[in-house]
C-alpha cells in the first residue's frame, strides 16, 4: 500500500483542501477533516504506486511538505527493538532482550513520543433457573422454573505511553513502553512508579541525543489510520483491538519527515 503524507502546509488549509480533494478524486470536506486532524495528515493510501507519485508530485509543486511511504517498510511496533531491560553504556543504548543490538546516542534521529490504545469490549451470556409459581400452577406441578438470559457488555480502554527512537541509519527503530520497561538503567533518579520513570527516561534518551529530534504530537493524536487489529475469542466472547498500526505509521512518517530536513537544511536543529 502505498501512502501520501502532508506534514506541512504551505497554504490555507481552505484552498489546499480544495486543492488536494480534487488531485485524488474526494471531496474537500474529508480532506480537511485530515489536514485539520494533525501533521502528518495521510490523505491518500492506494495500491497504485503511480496514482500515489502524481498526487505527491502535485502536492509539494504548490509548496507543501509532503512524504510519500511504501508501509511494506513500516516497522510495526512488535518487530522493533525493545528497550525493556536497557542499559545506557558510554557508547549507546544496549538491552537484555537483544543483546547483540546497539544503539549509538549520535545514531538517534528523532525520538517520538506516542500513545498506544488497545480497546477491549466482552460480551457474556448467562442463563438462571428460578422457580416459577405461574409455571407450577399451569402445569399441575411438572413444570416448576423457568430460565432466563441474560446478555452482559462491556468495553474498556487501555492507554500505554511509548517513545520510538529513529535510526539515521536507517536501521531497525527501538521503542520503549512505560508500562513494560525496567528503569534500573535511571540508578538514583529511579522513582517508584513506572509514569514516574518513564518520563525522567524520556528526558534521558534527550540529553543523550541532543541532536535528536523530539516530537510529542502522537501523544494525543487525533486521527489514527485505520488498519486496526482484532484479537477474537468465541469461547470467551471477548474481542481486543489494537490500533498500534496507525500510530507506528504515523511515527515513520514523523522520522522521514525529520530526515528529509535534515537532507535539506543538514545544520538546521
Amino acid at each position: 500500500m502505498y501512502i501520501v503524507a502532508v506534514t506541512e502546509l504551505r497554504n490555507p488549509i481552505e484552498v489546499e483542501a480544495a486543492r488536494i480533494a480534487e488531485d485524488i478524486g474526494s471531496t474537500p470536506y474529508e480532506v480537511r477533516i485530515a489536514l485539520t486532524a494533525g501533521m502528518p495528515a495521510v490523505v491518500l493510501t492506494t495500491i497504485d504506486k503511480e496514482l500515489a507519485q502524481r498526487v505527491l508530485s502535485r502536492i509539494a509543486e504548490r509548496g507543501n511538505l509532503v512524504i510519500g511511504a511504501d508501509d511494506e517498510y513500516v516497522v510495526d511496533s512488535e518487530s522493533m527493538v525493545t528497550m525493556k531491560r536497557f542499559r545506557m553504556d558510554p557508547d549507546g543504548y544496549r538491552t537484555e532482550e537483544a543483546p547483540s543490538e546497539l544503539l549509538p546516542f549520535g545514531d538517534v534521529l528523532a525520538i517520538v513520543r506516542a500513545t498506544h490504545r488497545l480497546s477491549t469490549a466482552s460480551r457474556t451470556v448467562t442463563k438462571e433457573r428460578s422457580f416459577s409459581a405461574g409455571r407450577a400452577i399451569l402445569s399441575g406441578g411438572l413444570v416448576m422454573t423457568k430460565t432466563t438470559t441474560r446478555e452482559t457488555k462491556q468495553a474498556t480502554d487501555a492507554r500505554e505511553h511509548v517513545v520510538y527512537l529513529f535510526r539515521r541509519s536507517g536501521e531497525r527503530p527501538w521503542i520503549m513502553r512505560q508500562d513494560e520497561a525496567k528503569y534500573h538503567a535511571l540508578g538514583p533518579q529511579m522513582q517508584p512508579t513506572n509514569a514516574l520513570n518513564f518520563p525522567l527516561a524520556v528526558t534521558k534518551l534527550r540529553e543523550n541525543s541532543p541532536t535528536a529530534t523530539f516530537d510529542t504530537r502522537l501523544v494525543s493524536v487525533k486521527r489514527i489510520p485505520e488498519r486496526n487489529v482484532s484479537l477474537a475469542s468465541t469461547q470467551t466472547g471477548v474481542v481486543v483491538t489494537s490500533f498500534t498500526y496507525g500510530v507506528d505509521l504515523l511515527a515513520h512518517l514523523l522520522a522521514m519527515h525529520v530526515k528529509q530536513q535534515e537532507a535539506v537544511a543538514p545544520y538546521r536543529r
